[in-house]
């Protein structure tokens, strides 16, 4: 499965690039964030092959993941009395990314004192940017609609890895092989609906600049 996985991230990848030109802003940057995750994990293997400690691995990790959806659910929500909000609750998660890594946990441990509340970060953004897109429907059906499965993908997958995390915390840093095969299963659906909202986006863009 650990594989497949790895074959998900290189398709996205060659979709993310291969649509980057015609993909809009906050697009551009769902294309990045699956790029930056292959090449992640890509490094995270080699290092834990090599130096069988990769942890730290996943703290630069995390402090690229925060500006990327800062910046994404900014976009997508483009509304003048949130950006502040974002502004303030991003800025300190990031903030708490590096104390984490300092103080409490070290590179040579997973860092999922941030995890969890990057977790209930973008899930609340979701479901912000769902909220907004039924209050303000257009004729596309929303099946059809790049952010719809954005952040349907988000949703579902960051409140499983939520779940994950905090049981992970519960048992002192211990998992079991059950919880490891579930998040693994969800991190494939995850990439594989990101992938496709990208592709998805990447239409809907060719089609309003042809009209």
């Amino acid at each position: 499965m650990n594989t497949f996985l790895l074959l998900v991230y290189l398709v996205g990848s060659v979709v993310a690039l291969l649509s980057w030109y015609k993909l809009t802003t906050p697009f551009r940057l769902a294309a990045l964030f699956i790029v930056v995750t292959f090449l992640f994990d890509l490094m995270a293997r080699y290092i834990r092959f090599e130096f069988h400690y990769n942890m730290w691995v996943y703290h630069i990790y995390n402090l690229l993941l925060i500006p990327i959806f800062y910046f994404i659910f900014r976009l997508m929500l483009n509304l003048k009395g949130w950006r502040t909000w974002l502004e303030v609750v991003f800025f300190s998660l990031f903030t708490w990314a590096i104390l984490n890594s300092l103080f409490f946990q070290s590179i040579w441990e997973m860092p999922s004192y941030v995890v969890i509340p990057f977790n209930l970060m973008v899930i609340f953004c979701s479901l912000l940017v769902l909220r907004k897109m039924l209050d303000e429907p257009i004729q596309i059906h929303l099946l059809k609609q790049s952010q719809f499965w954005f952040c349907t993908a988000v949703l579902l997958y960051q409140s499983c890895s939520f779940f994950y995390w905090t049981i992970y915390n519960f048992l002192g840093g211990e998992s079991s092989m059950l919880l490891l095969k579930l998040n693994l299963a969800m991190c494939i659906l995850y990439y594989t609906t990101l992938t496709y909202s990208v592709w998805l986006n990447k239409k809907e863009n060719m089609t309003a600049n042809a009209r």
